[in-house]
This record gives structure tokens, sequence and C-alpha cells, in this order.
């Protein structure tokens, strides 16, 4: 197993001595702390709970990332309520992650679960809605600047502690790991009761943290405690860890609140039941095998069928009981080294939001191309869509390019106009209606347009720098989407078209030339009544870019139009080019 993070501590009390080693209960260390079971005895400490330095850890939402000199991003652009977050144990997620599988049951349930990484402490999220506000990153070094702050508790029998050894990661979400950024030692001394704040500075960060991570995901870093000192015992962490490890049975317990571990003696083996005794006393209830009550957190959460009926019951939950081995009975269960024990206390609303899995996706759908659909796999009732819509309209229209006026000579004139087809280019915000009406998101053959959807009070969508930006809760109900064994979401662009009459354009021929043979025909403007050079009247008309030959003849200019300037019909396109960068959050149902 590897070393546990130190977590907060709470001092209960406990039985009295240990001599199952044929050592003197006064002299004896039941718990592996380093302090005799005697000692703890009259510093009014349990002799059979191991107590470590008891600090506080978290994160100060104040950090920078730069690409040498260049800011590219600090932390007043994103999320200004995320100041307020606090850090909290990856075993914490680790727990509720494992939980989520199977949630849905009544009964208090358990499971075997790895424990490798729960040492670590994972950074706050940080808000998807305002980090989709802001731009991709085009940086290929990233260096990043934070603080942090360590509290040394009062209700601790430590002095100090020094020199911390910080060990940083990402989650690499191709490789399903984390994995090391740097390792930081802060050369200080943390003293009893004062917040100590320090700030880190990693340079050559992994930009997949940044593109991948923060920017689509809002998942930040992840400090693992690695080593300090510890001056009351002249010895470090991991040498105290692994005394203490060799001796007990750690009890992690989590609720709403805060996570702690309690590391209890047990020489041979601890029964469930008395581990639980061992932390809390009296204030355990357990009735017909099922853990009712903990100190004073108690279930009363009602019977639900699924998770998501749960959603905003913050204030009801129930206790959910883990370990590293399934027992068959389990309150009739001993534990001994090297097993570990987990209690979860958790609400209505943290069960319904415990995630499954989360998928980030950057794609682009062109109305015209044949990638007019994009299949985003599985979702459920209880999963979350993020959107940003970056839509570029191409509009193809006919103008009025050119106007061919030849005369007036001796009283004849005549008038053309060349339709020609151009390629508009236009930036618009998704909500436009023409454009909203054609994007469609779709679960099980169920679909709606953007535009109905935008009319549902439920979601929330915000207009950024010419983007749209959604956050979709209920996506099955505001469909009218039945729910199936294996459900998929699918975002679709429809094409746009009108016919529209091009080329050379015949508008008016009047006074002499009216009556000339072939003046009415769109192709006259290459056989031109009149002079070609006059230098009388002075006027020349070129249309070489027209007409594929000149034959100077008498006083007509003869030739021949191009075919592609002929008068002919043609579909005229508007083109959406839609990019979407969406985030997709599964949820336990």
């Amino acid at each position: 197993m590897r070393t546990l993070l130190l977590l907060l501590l709470i001092s209960c009390s406990f039985k009295g001595k240990d001599e199952s080693k044929g050592i003197s209960a006064f002299s004896a260390d039941s718990d592996g702390d380093f302090v005799s079971d005697g000692e703890e005895i009259e510093q009014g400490r349990n002799p059979n709970q191991a107590e470590l330095p008891n600090f506080e850890f978290k994160f100060i939402r104040n950090f920078k990332l730069k690409s040498g000199e260049d800011l590219i991003l600090e932390a007043n652009e994103v999320d200004p309520n995320a100041q307020a977050k606090v850090s909290s144990p990856e075993i914490k997620e680790s727990l509720k992650r494992s939980i989520g599988k199977f949630a849905g049951l009544e009964s208090i349930t358990y499971e075997a679960l790895d424990f490798n990484g729960f040492h670590k402490i994972k950074f706050p999220e940080l808000s998807m809605m305002d980090l989709m506000k802001l731009k991709s990153i085009e940086a290929d070094s990233v260096d990043l600047e934070f603080d942090n702050f360590i509290k040394l508790s009062r209700i601790n029998y430590y002095d100090s502690i020094k020199n911390p050894e910080l060990v940083f990661y990402y989650y690499n979400h191709d490789l399903e790991s984390l994995e090391e950024i740097d390792r930081v030692v802060i050369e200080r001394e943390f003293l009893l009761g004062s917040n100590e704040t320090f700030s880190i500075n990693l340079s050559a960060v992994p930009v997949v943290l940044i593109k991948e991570n923060l920017l689509k995901r809002g998942e930040f870093l992840y400090v693992e405690i690695a080593d300090y000192e510890i001056p009351n015992l002249t010895t470090n962490f991991q040498t105290l860890m692994r005394s203490i490890l060799e001796s007990t049975v750690p009890l992690v317990v989590s609720t709403p609140v805060k996570t702690d571990v309690y590391y209890v003696a047990a020489a041979r083996e601890i029964r469930f039941i008395d581990l639980l005794k061992e932390a809390f006393g009296e204030s355990v209830r357990i009735e017909d095998n099922k853990l009712i009550q903990v100190n004073e957190i108690s279930n009363n959460l009602g019977a639900y069928e699924s998770l998501s009926e749960l959603r905003g019951e913050h204030k009801k939950g129930k206790w959910f009981i883990q370990s590293s081995q399934v027992k068959t009975d389990l309150y009739e269960s001993s534990f001994s080294v090297g097993d570990v024990v987990a209690l979860s206390y958790l609400t209505g609303d943290e069960l319904s939001r415990i995630v499954r899995d989360k998928n980030a996706f950057e794609f682009t759908l062109d109305s015209e191309e044949l990638n007019k659909e994009q299949d985003l796999g599985d979702i459920s009732k209880n999963s979350t869509v993020y959107l940003k819509l970056d839509t570029t309209l191409r509009n193809r229209d006919w103008v009025n390019s050119i106007n061919y006026s030849i005369g007036p000579d001796w009283g004849g004139y005549k008038e053309f106009l060349y339709h020609e087809v151009r390629l508009n280019k236009q930036a618009l915000v998704a909500s436009h209606s023409e454009v909203a009406s054609r994007i469609h998101l779709e679960i099980n053959n169920t679909s709606k347009s953007l535009v109905e959807i935008l009319k549902d009070q439920r979601i929330i969508a915000l207009e950024v720098d010419g983007n749209l930006i959604l956050e979709i809760n209920n996506l099955h109900d505001i469909l009218g989407a039945t729910e199936g064994e294996l459900d998929h979401l699918k975002i679709k662009v429809t094409e746009n078209s009108t016919v529209q009459s091009v080329g050379m354009h015949h508008v008016v021929t009047s006074g002499w030339a009216a009556g000339r043979p072939g003046t009415h025909r769109d192709e006259a403007i290459c056989t031109n009544v009149g002079r070609a050079i006059d230098a009388r009247v002075g006027y020349y008309v070129d249309v070489s870019g027209y007409c594929s030959e000149r034959r100077p003849h008498h006083n007509m200019l003869g030739a021949v139009l191009k075919p592609e300037h002929s008068r002919r019909n043609v579909r005229l396109k508007d083109q959406i080019i839609q990019s979407f960068q969406i985030l997709k959050v599964n949820y336990w149902n």
C-alpha cells in the first residue's frame, strides 16, 4: 500500500493498553506513532489511535499562465467565485466514483477498493461556462504561477513541520493516469496556528494540461505532500507513516464538510464494529446490520429509483461503507494491518452528481460537405452538456457586378447586366435565427433545432465575442426524447439553398438599335451595335473578359459569349461552417 495523505484528525477516547508483544503497556507503542502508550496517556492522548501533524493545505486561486514573458491567462479572467473553493482530498473523489457504480441500491453497500493515490489533493475545478469564454491558447510552452497556504492546526501535538516536499501532477486522459509535472521543496518551517502562504512556479508545464484539462474540462492540478520533517520526533513523514501503517487499520470518514482519517491500532485484527467504536465511542448507531448514524450525521434519505431524482437534495443523505476487501458479513468481519475501511456520507445532490465519465470534443461541421453530423456517444437523463458554438456563414448570392450600356449612337441604346455569383463570408452568433434553425441536437432519432432549444427557460445561454455558449442539464426533457437502453447524442447542421438566374442579362434596347436582329438576346453584348471606335461619340466597350473572340466587321463588333457567362439557373447555397467545443458530463443514474 502506498503512503497515506495526511488529513484532518479528530481526537476521541479509546481503550488503554496492548500487551500482545510482551512489552509493558507504558513503553509499548500500539499505534506505531513513535510515542509510547504511557506517554500518550499522560498527555491525554489515545494510545490506540496514531496522530500525525494535523495541517490544512489549500490552493489559493491566484494563478497566472505565461509563455515566456507574455501573460496569456490569469485568475481574474475565470470564475471569480472560485476564490472561496477549497482543495479536496483525492480520496473523497475516489470514494464517490466507486459509490456511483452502485449508489442506486437502497441498502448500505460496500465493495473492494484500490486506495492507491488517496494521499493526493485535488485542486478545485473551475467553471466550464467561464472557461468557455476564453480563447484557445496557442503557446507551445507554458509556465504556471499560483499561491497556496499551509496551516498547522492548534488541535495538535506537534509544534511545527519543516521543508515539505510537494509533487504536482495532472491527469493524462489519453493514458488514463496521473503524470508528474514537478517536485518542489518549500524550504520553510510552518509553525503551529499560523497561516503560511507561499508561491509555486512550475516551468515548462505540458500544454495538454491547459488545452485539454483546464480549458476543455475545468480540471487543474493534483498535489501530493510527499514528505516533510517533524522536529518534535526528529523524523520525517515517510518514516512515521511506514511505522503507523505497520500497526493500524486506516478508517477514512468522508462527509460533505470534511474528510478525516483515523489510524486505529490493530495488534492482530479488529472487528468492523470495534473499529467504529474505537473511532467514535458510543456515537455510532447500527440497526438491522445497517449503519444508521455516526456522531450527529444520520441516514435520512428516502427511497429513490434513479440518482437523477435526487438533484437539489442538499440536506438529506445516507452512509456508504467501502473496504479494501469484500466481506460477506461486513458487521461480523474483522480487518487487519494492510486493510483500509471507508465510510462516506453523501447527500442526495452529491449522489446525483457523481461523474461516470467526462468527454471533451472539438470539431467542425460543414452544411455543404459530407460531415454534416457528429455522434457524441452515449448520454443519459442525468447528464450535463456544455457547448460553445463558433459560427461562420458563407453566403453565395448574385450581384449586379457590371452594367454595360452601349449608346446613344444615332438614337440607339442598349443596356446589359452581368449577374455574378459571389461568396460572402460572415461570422454570426449561432443564436441568429436563420443559423439556429439549421443546427439540431438529436437523441434516439428525436431532434430539435437550436432555435427551438433556446426557447427553453431551463438552459443557460451566453453570447460572448460572437460565440454562443450553452449549459444544458435536461436534454432528454427539452428534446422530448424517450430514454432507451443506449442513448446517443448527435449534432447536425442542414443546408439552405435558393435557385437564381445568373449570367449576362439583357435589360433594355431602344431607338434604332431595338430593330436590329438579335439585339434582345443576352449574347448581344458580344455583337455590339455601334462603332467600336468612334472619335465623335468617344466610347469603346471592352468585353474580352466575357466574350471568346472579337471579329471587327463594318459597324459591328462580332463575338461569342463564353459558356460560363451564359444565362442559366444556379443553385446558391448558404453554407454553415459550425465549429463546436463540447464537454459532455455523464453522471451515474
